[in-house]
Parts: C-alpha cells; sequence; structure tokens
C-alpha cells in the first residue's frame, strides 16, 4: 500500500433552478375543466380548452424568457 490514491475534488456545476409559478398549477385546473366538460355541459370543455391554452402559452413564454435571461448572464 506504497501507493497511496489521491481523490481530486472538483468544484460542483451551478444548476439551473426554474422559479416558482403558478402555470403548471392553471394547466392542471384546464385539463380538469376539459375531463369535466366531457361528461357535463360542453361550455366547460370549452373553457377548459381555452383556460389550457393561455396556460401553455404562458408557461412556454415565461421558459423562454427565463432562457433568454440565463443566456444572456453566462
Amino acid at each position: 500500500m506504497n501507493d497511496k490514491q489521491t481523490v481530486e475534488w472538483q468544484e460542483p456545476r451551478d444548476m439551473l433552478i426554474p422559479r416558482p409559478t403558478t402555470w403548471p398549477l392553471l394547466t392542471g385546473f384546464a385539463i380538469t375543466f376539459v375531463l369535466l366538460g366531457l361528461i357535463t355541459v360542453w361550455l366547460v370543455e370549452v373553457a377548459g380548452v381555452i383556460l389550457f391554452a393561455i396556460s401553455i402559452v404562458g408557461w412556454m413564454g415565461e421558459m423562454l424568457r427565463d432562457g433568454e435571461a440565463d443566456e444572456s448572464h453566462g
């Protein structure tokens, strides 16, 4: 055991953690409305589809803005 192996430590990589957002919750409500609309009144389904479209556009827009901000800082 004359040859001792040394372990070289490395600095941890920076991790991108997204900030909290309400878009996933809104998307969940939209999907619930769509499914409830299938078994109840069609207006609930239409409201769910509209809410789903708004929430997806908002969520993706926020992700794109966060991505652009990260690229400009790093």
